[in-house]
């Protein structure tokens, strides 16, 4: 079968990307769409191993590996061990389950649709069929996406239990449906707090950085904020932990951002697409997870 290298590249940069995503879904993380492509072409490339010589099992075990490790750094960044590792079993998990899949296309139809390679699935289709191949796989998505979705209760109201440089205390808090504000570097969902409102948690970094916005501070990013009365760069810095309860259910928000606004607000103003881990009351009584 004859390879086309712009074929082998486009396929490869498609199904990378749609793993990432699905991945980055079934995780709870929140992805930069920009970052996912970008990821996702350095995944098309890469594909050109093809071309290689038939490499020995551990040699391509071990190049795949590097290669998931890169894709999942490039597509969410790198926070901490623990939500990389999770990013990258998942993305580990449903590469395998794809190719579990093409592998049973190509066993059954006998190798005439396409051929694996060093790790490598080429198909030789024509761009209609790459394009209702993309569409097909978009509403897989769209329907893992809405199965999979986890996070928050129903409730609008909550007891936000914050800590932040080894100090602890309890906020309320209210989602907003309207607060769609995340990091646009990493995808990560923002929570909207004022100086008042967080009293002794309010780190001095960003006490500074509301001050003097434009002489940075170690520790603090700055998120662009749109209101109607116009833009805003709000200070902004990552909680050790966060905990949102409500109705007896407990949320354990694992990646977020907390921006500061000199406006005086009298809760947190949460955003609906953090996500965690649930945890029992149980559990939070033995001060197991805290």
């Amino acid at each position: 079968m004859i390879v086309y290298v712009d074929v082998l590249i486009t396929i490869n940069f498609i199904v990378d990307y749609l793993l990432l995503l699905v991945s980055g879904r079934l995780c709870g993380v929140r992805l930069n769409r920009l970052r996912i492509a970008i990821a996702a072409l350095a995944g098309g490339i890469s594909s050109l191993i093809l071309f290689l010589p038939p490499l020995t099992p551990w040699i391509n075990i071990t190049l795949k590996l590097l290669i998931s490790a890169a894709l999942t750094a490039v597509a969410g960044g790198y926070h901490s061990i623990r939500s990389y590792a999770v990013r990258l079993f998942w993305l580990l998990t449903v590469s395998f389950l794809f190719a579990g899949l093409m592998l049973f296309l190509i066993l059954i139809s006998g190798g005439r649709v396409g051929f694996y390679q060093n790790g490598i699935c080429y198909f030789r289709i024509s761009a209609l069929q790459m394009l209702a191949g993309s569409t097909a796989a978009y509403i897989v998505i769209l329907f893992v996406q809405k199965i999979g979705k986890r996070g928050l209760v129903s409730a609008q109201e909550y007891r936000v239990q914050i800590t932040v440089e080894g100090k602890t205390g309890e906020r309320y808090g209210v989602m907003d449906s309207q607060n769609r504000l995340i990091d646009l570097f990493t995808g990560t969902p923002v929570v909207i707090a004022s100086p008042g409102l967080l009293g002794d948690l309010l780190p001095a970094t960003v006490e500074h950085a509301l001050h003097a916005p434009m002489e940075g501070s170690p520790g603090v990013r700055m998120i662009v904020c749109t209101t109607v009365a116009g833009q805003e760069l709000l200070p902004a810095f990552r909680p050790e932990r966060m905990l949102l309860s409500s109705s007896g259910r407990n949320l354990l928000v694992e990646d977020v951002f907390i921006a500061v606004t000199a406006q005086p607000i009298d809760a947190l103003i949460l955003n609906p697409a953090l996500t965690g881990r649930d945890l029992p009351l149980q559990k939070l009584q033995e001060g197991g997870a805290l």
